[in-house]
């Protein structure tokens, strides 16, 4: 058991680390590179694992005008400093991960919002009748 917690806390510790290197300030919003390979790894961040066999992709464009709902959305991302009033009208890469272990919910998913490889916003979701949209580092 505390071989596996050790394990746990350096793999952490190594994804800070990886994830820290790919961090640069940018007018205080966060400025992070994310490919498939090192999302996991930036999600161990945040306290979420994946199956990144199961990380689904599809284009998407940010709308140039935000509705009511939009504007919601973009509230939960200021909540992190990504502002997607920055990209209105931007095509973008949204990038949709399974959360292992959130609790007893199998249908939690983290969305990932990706201009080119930077990531311009991120969120926990899950939909239907109890659904929800959170920051990432809500526990």
């Amino acid at each position: 058991m505390k071989k596996k917690k050790i394990f746990r806390i350096s793999a952490l510790i190594m994804s800070l680390i990886f994830i820290a290197v790919l961090c640069v300030k940018n007018s205080g919003s966060p400025d992070i590179c994310l490919t498939m390979e090192n999302v996991s790894a930036y999600l161990l961040t945040h306290g979420w694992e994946t199956d990144t066999e199961k990380i689904t992709s599809q284009s998407i464009t940010i709308p140039s005008e935000f509705n009511e709902i939009y504007q919601s959305y973009n509230e939960v991302q200021k909540q992190q400093g990504f502002d997607l009033k920055k990209h209105r009208g931007s095509s973008a890469t949204l990038l949709t991960c399974p959360v292992t272990n959130y609790g007893t919910d199998e249908n939690v998913v983290c969305e990932l919002i990706l201009k080119d490889t930077q990531l311009i916003g991120a969120n926990l979701s899950l939909t239907g009748k109890n659904g929800f949209i959170k920051p990432l580092d809500t526990h």
